[in-house]
């Protein structure tokens, strides 16, 4: 998964400032200590991204563009370069990863949506990843390799709880949807309740539940994950806005 991006907007398709209409989420906190620290520009748009002390994820916005850089021990261990946008959604980019600052390995992402604005698949140089949805969720991630299967991921989905959650796990990129929600199409309409995940002979699942405020955010959620009948192991992560 690419974690690093540059975005760049052209002549016709201008990357749009981000308008701060919902809360932003500024800690991921457990047992007390902030697990992941994330630092927001006036506009709403994401600055910094801090998942320990010694790695961070810097965003600039300067010249019609923006950009990502990903640093571990204060090196720089990948970026992207080349992305295309189109009528406000990600189409391409190259992504590159260093060892010790120096160019490694590099390949390039595309990205092709449905009619009504979700993300239909995308892929790299050796991978394709597709996209099957129900009512505004994806609801199957299945990812090829050369043609063959190799992962399928089922969701589930709270169908009383709207998504108003913001955090890596609720996306299938990770970081990616923290800074660009909106370049990957329409996100899932409701809470995620559920992922079961096959790779070759094992099976791993994670469930989630939540405590949310008065207004429908997340301020605490608790994720059970298991890798086949293996004994699971219970996260319990606070969220502060």
């Amino acid at each position: 998964m690419a974690a690093g991006i540059i975005l760049t907007s052209c002549k016709k398709n201008k990357t749009e400032t981000p308008t701060v209409t919902e809360k932003r989420v500024s800690q991921f906190v457990n047992g007390g200590t902030a697990t992941t620290s994330l630092v927001y520009n006036s506009d709403g748009s994401l600055a910094q991204f801090s998942g320990s002390s010694t790695y961070k994820i810097l965003y600039d916005y300067s010249n019609n563009a923006m950009s990502e850089k990903v640093y571990s021990n204060n090196v720089l261990s990948s970026e992207a370069k080349n992305a295309v946008i189109s009528n406000n959604k990600l189409q391409s980019l190259f992504f590159q990863h260093y060892n010790n600052g120096n160019p490694n390995n590099s390949y390039t992402y595309n990205f092709s949506y449905n009619t009504d604005g979700t993300l239909a698949q995308f892929n790299d140089d050796d991978d394709i990843i597709k996209f099957e949805y129900t009512n505004g969720n994806f609801t199957k991630v299945v990812q090829y390799n050369n043609g063959s299967i190799l992962s399928t991921r089922a969701y589930e989905y709270y169908t009383d709880k709207p998504n108003k959650f913001n955090l890596p796990f609720q996306e299938y990129f990770q970081e990616l949807p923290i800074l660009v929600k909106n370049l990957l199409g329409k996100g899932n309409t409701n809470l995620m309740k559920k992922i079961v995940s096959v790779y070759g002979a094992n099976t791993y699942t994670s469930t989630f539940t939540y405590q949310l405020d008065t207004e429908g955010y997340v301020t605490q959620y608790t994720q059970v994950s298991q890798k086949n009948n293996n004994p699971s192991n219970t996260y319990v992560i606070d969220v502060v806005y």
